[in-house]
């Protein structure tokens, strides 16, 4: 895109008054260029060097060159020449603080088209189209030329020029322009690339140098070409003293035959059987002491040829850890078996205590049931007049002998079926109870106890209650502890007034309440008192 603009008088006679440059002058341009290129080590050294006589051959008082950021639609100002002048000094200042993004301005459109444009006159030319008109005016600047370098199309920098006077386009010029913009793309993109990779070999030697691992290279004859710091301190050798000597040094002479194999290699047999993973090998130090490390290989091809990179990790604490749990593990595995030998002993103990307890029950039963059922046998006797007529006294006496003598014969024969008690297997024999009957019978077995403490028991059982579905021989029980308990925390001479049997209809439930007469906390300290003398038992 070219942009042309007819000025004044004025301006056109100061456009006339400058020279284009001769052959000799361009070819003097260029050879200028060359000279600045090649000797220049950085981008930035170079585009300012190549800006000075690039502008005063050309007759332009200021130049610039804009790159586009790497990872954003922007450009930003990479260098500046200016001639000496304080208004031009300023101009450049506050443009290096602009931002130009694709369309936008002379540097945006140029960008965006990737074309150049040449402008005769800027104070002819829309201000919405320029990014800093109000600053050219001040600097006194009229004309301006801007060229995208291009590399595959691509704009890789943007070369600006300005002069103070009115410039229309000229080809000669233009041409020489255009030769200028060629040499410094291909020279960019050079020194860019170089940068590019100076930028990763200084990142590449900031980690080997900063790792913890010791990181070794290795040339096609098996010599340290490599020698990282982390090599230094983990085998005792400095670099100078390392570099230039064969691996074989970090090696035990007794792991030569078995490990020699694994590092050299030669262009017919480039693949190592090991290479990708990390093997564990035995390696010597500077002191001659030995340690365990594990090692990753990697085999590659540089300018000299063919390269082995060797990665060794010190294993010594992780063979030290590895030590320790694999103790504690076996020491664990000791303490289990013995303990559970100890467990088995002690449940063959209670096993054999069972046994022993339970041929001690069946005995004791058996010796217990044989004279209980003779008192049964006599008490029955009695109660039938065999030996002679009974008083109404002692036939109520004869009966209470029998059914305690009964409910002690069940009791017994409870002690038998302990073993089904203690495996869950216990069955309540359900059937229909007379619940007078079964008061009844628990008052009789404990009128004697309630006689030597001259304690009177009363009776009264609800007229709703019939029968009522229970094992007869449990619900005694119940019955006789309860009154069992009355008795002993009733004082001497006092009365249990009630003994109630009473029906609770919404909830299906038979309440036998029987209260004692005794003082509650007096009630509380017997039962924490047998509770502490069985358990200190």
């Amino acid at each position: 895109m070219n942009t042309y603009a007819d000025g004044s008088d004025h301006h056109q006679s100061r456009a006339a008054g400058h020279s284009i440059p001769t052959l000799e002058q361009q070819m003097a341009v260029l050879l200028e260029l060359t000279r600045a290129i090649t000797e220049a080590q950085t981008l930035s050294v170079m585009l300012t060097g190549v800006l000075s006589p690039i502008a005063q051959a050309a007759g332009w008082c200021y130049g610039e060159v804009w790159l586009p950021e790497p990872n954003a639609e922007e450009l930003r100002s990479a260098a500046r020449w200016h001639e000496p002048d304080p208004a031009l000094e300023r101009f450049a200042a506050t443009s290096a603080e602009l931002k130009f993004t694709p369309g936008g301005g002379l540097l945006g459109r140029v960008w965006q088209n990737r074309q150049a444009e040449w402008i005769a006159d800027l104070h002819m030319v829309d201000p919405a189209k320029l990014m800093r008109p109000e600053r050219a005016g001040p600097a006194g600047l009229h004309s301006g030329l801007a060229i995208p370098l291009l590399i595959d199309n691509v704009v890789i920098a943007i070369l600006v020029f300005f002069a103070r006077e009115v410039r229309p386009e000229n080809p000669q010029l233009r041409r020489l322009m255009t030769l200028v913009a060629a040499q410094l793309s291909t020279a960019i993109s050079r020194l860019q690339a170089q940068e590019a990779l100076r930028a990763q070999e200084s990142l590449l030697r900031s980690v080997t140098q900063s790792a913890a691992d010791a990181i070794l290279v290795l040339d096609v004859d098996g010599r340290i070409i490599a020698w990282n710091p982390a090599a230094e301190r983990m085998f005792g050798y400095a670099a100078a003293e390392a570099i230039g000597r064969s691996f074989t040094l970090i090696i035990p002479p007794a792991y030569h035959a078995r490990y020699i194999p694994l590092f050299p290699w030669r262009a017919r047999q480039p693949s190592l059987n090991e290479r990708g993973r990390m093997i564990e090998l035995i390696f010597l130090r500077n002191d001659g002491s030995e340690f365990p490390a594990e090692v990753a290989l990697s085999d590659w091809r540089a300018e000299h040829g063919p390269c082995l990179t060797a990665i060794i990790r010190d294993a010594t604490e992780r063979k030290r850890s590895e030590l320790l749990l694999r103790q504690a593990n076996e020491e664990l595995e000791q303490r289990v078996i013995e303990r559970t030998a100890a467990l088995q002993a002690a449940n063959g103990e209670l096993e054999r205590a069972a046994r022993m307890k339970d041929e001690f029950l069946a005995n004791m039963s058996h010796e217990l049931r044989t004279p209980l059922n003779a008192i049964l046998t006599l008490s029955e006797l009695l109660g039938d007049g065999v030996y002679g007529a009974l008083n109404a006294e002692q036939r109520d006496a004869t009966v209470g002998v029998i059914e305690s003598g009964q409910h002690l014969l069940a009791l017994i024969n409870d002690i038998l079926d302990l073993t089904k008690i203690e495996s869950g297997t216990e069955v309540l024999e359900l059937e229909a109870v007379d619940i007078a009957e079964v008061c009844g019978a628990g008052l009789r077995m404990t009128q004697h106890i309630a006689q030597q403490k001259h304690i009177r028991v009363s009776e009264w059982i609800d007229p709703e209650i019939g029968l009522v579905l229970a094992d007869p021989r449990r619900l005694k029980q119940i019955c006789v502890n309860l009154l069992v308990n009355a008795i002993k925390f009733t004082p001497r001479g006092r009365c249990i007034s009630r003994c109630r049997a009473i029906a609770s209809s919404t909830r299906s439930r038979l309440r036998l309440p029987i209260p004692a007469s005794g003082s509650p906390l007096k009630i509380f300290r017997a039962c924490l008192s047998r509770l502490y003398n069985s358990t200190a038992a």
